[in-house]
């Protein structure tokens, strides 16, 4: 399971690793995922036009790339309890935060790689 996580450069490092905390926590948690520790990195968000960033705040973009077949269920589970956790442990707004699941089949995820080996080969390609 890949995960990147986009926000402004200028947020604090304690913000960086906590939404990276919650995210693997509520992963863990919503499903089930046990011993198989997600990749998660960071990357700077591209900056909004000022009126944009005015009206709608500074964001927090998660993007979540799953080997499997989510429910709807499992989905909003998952992206309630990442906003849950957010509010209560970091004082994150839910309007903040922007989540997408891209999901794809196990025979999607390797070219001659295992499929750790290309997570960590995506981890440095995504912006």
């Amino acid at each position: 399971m890949l995960v990147q996580i986009a926000m402004q450069n200028d947020e604090s490092s304690q913000v960086r690793e906590g939404v990276a905390a919650v995210v693997r926590t509520a992963l863990g948690e919503m499903l089930e995922i046990g011993s198989t520790e997600p990749i998660i990195t960071i990357a700077p968000a591209m900056s909004a036009s000022g009126d944009t960033a005015q009206r709608e705040g500074r964001k927090i973009a998660i993007l979540v790339i799953v080997p499997d077949k989510l429910g709807e269920r499992s989905k909003r589970n998952l992206f309630g309890r990442i906003m849950d956790l957010s509010e209560r442990d970091l004082e994150i707004q839910r309007e903040r935060i922007l989540i997408g699941i891209i999901e794809t089949g196990r025979s999607n995820w390797s070219n001659g790689y295992t499929e750790r080996k290309w997570l960590e080969t995506m981890s440095y390609q995504l912006p």
